[in-house]
């Protein structure tokens, strides 16, 4: 019997590219109604009117990182001027990045952009001089190779936003029938402790939100204004 059996939970998984595509099944609910996502894809999700909030945060700052091959001495934002960083379309590292080149005033008109598949051949190949990932996907998976890789952490310059976590749809939860959010949120958050060199608490506050919220203002990414209690539950 598997953990969410054991619960009394009939699970089913799906399996999406990116954040926002994630939180747009999660919004819609045709199949899908509990999810995870990111942060910046639920709040943008509900500026755009997608039926989504947040039940937990598992990622409190973000994880994403720009890698590149520790001999071309990239450490640094500004160190990206001239080269190529590739961008995979539809990720949420996209909009990150924005976030990174608002925060640091980076002239991104100075930085070389190629679109690049879900993997890390591109940089391996040096047809990319720079990715951007979760450090524990990809960068992990060439650490492991023995590759030599730096990372510039996006939350070391400035990019105050919530990463990973867990959303449900509106009228999903408004549902007695599936209230069993809160057992979904404890065997997840299990899950991932698995993955992650510490457990993560899954706990979300109003400032948490507030901060992630101002940023999305500040780069124009949210269609509408949103408030915290439009985009997560605190009960």
């Amino acid at each position: 019997m598997g953990a969410f059996e054991r619960r009394g939970l009939d699970v089913k998984f799906a399996e999406t590219q990116g954040a926002l595509s994630a939180a747009a099944m999660v919004g819609e609910a045709k199949q899908y109604w509990i999810g995870s996502s990111s942060g910046i894809a639920t709040a943008i999700g509900r500026s755009n009117g997608q039926p989504i909030k947040s039940l937990a945060v598992y990622y409190q700052k973000t994880p994403t990182v720009i890698f590149t091959r520790t001999e071309d001495r990239i450490a640094h934002p500004r160190d990206l001027y001239g080269k190529t960083l590739g961008l995979v379309p539809g990720s949420i590292t996209n909009e990150e990045l924005r976030a990174l080149v608002a925060a640091n005033t980076l002239d991104r008109s100075k930085i070389k952009e190629a679109t690049v598949e879900w993997n890390a051949y591109a940089l391996v190949e040096k047809k990319v001089d720079a990715l951007m990932d979760y450090d524990e996907m990809a960068p992990a998976e060439l650490l492991a190779e023995g590759r030599r890789i730096t990372m510039i952490r996006l939350s070391d310059f400035g990019v105050r936003a919530y990463s990973l976590n867990l959303i449900v749809n509106d009228a999903a939860w408004a549902d007695p029938a599936k209230r069993l959010a809160p057992r979904f949120v404890d065997r997840s958050m299990v899950t991932v402790a698995q993955q992650l060199s510490g457990p993560p608490t899954g706990v979300q506050t109003r400032a948490g939100w507030e901060a992630t919220i101002k940023t999305l203002e500040t780069l124009d990414l949210l269609a509408k204004p949103i408030t915290v209690d439009e985009v997560a539950i605190f009960n």
